[in-house]
Parts: structure tokens; C-alpha cells; sequence
């Protein structure tokens, strides 16, 4: 549960930081993409849980997810 709070915390700071400025959005969108994966990986490795599978998902699920934000900043 408390692991839940930091990741909620650390992604509003970088929607701040993304929706704020304009010139930091890339950098922004790859951190963000980043920190999703790594957050599923150790969430995975501390539940003992972790396989080929779930590493693909998060990093399918990440690239995806930046991809979106990569291609709605430059739309803007």
C-alpha cells in the first residue's frame, strides 16, 4: 500500500513537471515511461512473482504509454 503512495506521488510530480513545461515533455514522457517499468519490475521481485511474461507487459505497457505522450506533445 505504501508503495502505491510513492508511485502515485512521484507520477503527479512528473504530470506536473509534463503538463508545466513544455520543454522538458520528452525528457518527461521517457522518465514517466521509466518509472512504470521499474515500479512493475521491483513491485514483481519483492512478490517473488516476477517472470518473462510480466517483464514484456511493463515494458510493452511503457513504451506504449510514451509513445502516447511523445506523440500528444508534439501534436500540441
Amino acid at each position: 500500500m505504501r508503495q502505491n503512495l510513492w508511485l502515485a506521488l512521484i507520477l503527479a510530480v512528473l504530470a506536473v513537471v509534463y503538463l508545466t513545461l513544455p520543454d522538458l515533455r520528452l525528457v518527461t514522457a521517457v522518465v514517466i515511461g521509466l518509472v512504470y517499468f521499474l515500479y512493475g519490475i521491483i513491485i514483481h521481485l519483492t512478490d517473488k512473482s516476477l517472470h518473462l511474461l510480466v517483464v514484456l507487459e511493463y515494458l510493452f505497457l511503457s513504451f506504449l504509454g510514451t509513445a502516447i505522450l511523445i506523440f500528444i506533445s508534439y501534436r500540441a
